[in-house]
């Protein structure tokens, strides 16, 4: 209808100017230029409220990914600090074999849970559909884009070294053999549960002694220990960020009425 009418008067416009009826061409053009700012201003206010919209929407999904990821690291630090516990005990059982006796079953499990994985896998998939899709400009906080571009910017350098398991992998091949078929077989069956696996204490000690004798597993031992005490601390930054994150996520949200 307001079309209709735009184009009415537009048209009549040159018929008024031809019988030079001055003063019906301003109040003519008065209302086209009214009429045309107001149809951009309802569409620009329309775009914005979409745009807030998809805003709000993608605030709740980058917190809700935020604490899927909160949830990865929480578990991670539990892996790191198993895994050096591992290292520490391995470190103690090279120096004084005769000590695997008092608890046989942790023998083959810190030589076989030393080396796993510390670092968390993070997805950041929210956030790279932001990037990808050029829809970072719908976050209207500077301060949440710097953040975000900041945490993320840390986790990828951080994965550099916290995925980078290169000592590992030597420890692996320098102990190489020292569990047998069945008691891999077993640990893989109980997945890992320490106090499940059946070990005398004969051969505990055998196993510790044994390790003992592996030059290239036991200069590997520092390494490994380093790497997930810098996963350990790497983690409590992540753990940090994440939640200043969520707590700007917060704040924008009950800015924009959520």
């Amino acid at each position: 209808m307001f079309l209709e009418r735009f184009c009415a008067k537009w048209d009549r416009l040159p018929a008024r100017l031809a019988r030079q009826d001055w003063l019906a061409v301003f109040v003519e053009l008065v209302v086209v230029v009214a009429g045309i700012l107001i149809a951009l201003g309802f569409d620009q206010w329309a775009e914005e409220r979409a745009d807030r919209q998809r805003e709000r929407q993608y605030l709740a999904r980058l917190h809700d990914d935020l604490e899927i990821e909160l949830s990865g690291v929480i578990a991670a630090e539990g892996w790191a600090a198993a895994r050096l516990d591992a290292v520490e005990k391995l470190d103690s059982l090279i120096k004084t074999p005769e000590r695997a006796r008092n608890d046989p079953a942790m023998v083959p499990w810190a030589i076989e849970t030393s080396t796993w994985r510390s670092f968390p896998a993070v997805s950041a998939f929210v956030y790279r559909e932001l990037q990808d899709t050029g829809q970072m400009r719908l976050i209207t906080s500077f301060e949440l884009r710097r953040q975000l571009a900041d945490h993320y910017g840390q986790i990828a350098n951080d994965a550099r070294v916290g995925e980078d398991r290169l000592a590992e992998e030597r420890f692996d091949a320098g102990a190489a053999g020292l569990l047998s078929t069945q008691e891999l077989l077993e640990f893989e069956e109980l997945e890992g549960e320490v106090r499940e696996l059946n070990v005398t204490p004969d051969r505990a000690e055998e196993l510790a002694r044994a390790l003992a004798a592996r030059p290239d597993a036991i200069r590997e031992i520092p390494s490994v220990g380093q790497h997930h005490q810098f996963n350990l601390r790497v983690l409590g930054g992540m753990k940090a960020r994440i939640g200043e994150l969520q707590s700007l996520i917060e704040s924008e949200q009950r800015r924009l009425g959520d």
